[in-house]
């Protein structure tokens, strides 16, 4: 298992991701786009899985998506592998109500050509590790790749917490 340094603003030991565990309070996740069609997205100064920080999503009824992501511009050739990984607990989630971590590619034109995800719904206390290991980065993509963290459901009722820690994204 790999350990982020979870203090740094910017990458280490390889990791893309800025402030991967969420600890530099100044920023309150201002390194990550934030959307929020109804609940909220905030820096949760509690229950980390390293540090002190993670980031929290709360669902309420009647959303269909949260999502946190971060782009990487020009750090990535066609032909590169990459690893994403994030730790996560879920809490309380109802039927239908997921996390879902993934990989985006974008060609020149800005469109995104290429999507991998996994997706986790199992509720517990546990903090749980997700991983995209050997994503390999397609002829088609100029290099900006989107990491992206969801809060998803299919239930139109569906609510739940959702806390992520440890983001680390490698090449």
């Amino acid at each position: 298992e790999a350990k982020p340094f979870v203090t740094q603003a910017s990458q280490t030991l390889g990791n893309y991701i800025l402030d991967p565990s969420f600890e530099i309070a100044a920023t309150t996740l201002s390194n990550w786009n934030l959307i929020p069609t109804t609940g909220t997205i905030s820096r949760f100064a509690t229950s980390a899985k390293y540090g002190t920080a993670v980031a929290k999503m709360v669902l309420t009824a009647g959303t269909v998506v949260q999502r946190m992501d971060q782009e990487h511009n020009n750090k990535f050739a066609s032909g590169d592998t990459l690893s994403l990984s994030a730790w996560v607990q879920l809490v309380a989630l109802s039927s239908g109500v997921g996390a879902t971590l993934g990989l985006r590619e974008r060609n020149s034109g800005g469109v995104f050509i290429a999507d991998t995800s996994a997706t986790l719904t199992a509720t517990g206390t546990a903090w749980v590790q997700m991983k995209l290991e050997g994503v390999v980065i397609g002829a088609a993509a100029t290099g900006t790749i989107m990491v992206f963290l969801d809060h998803t459901s299919t239930n139109p009722t569906g609510t739940g917490t959702i806390l992520w820690d440890g983001i680390g994204l490698w090449k």
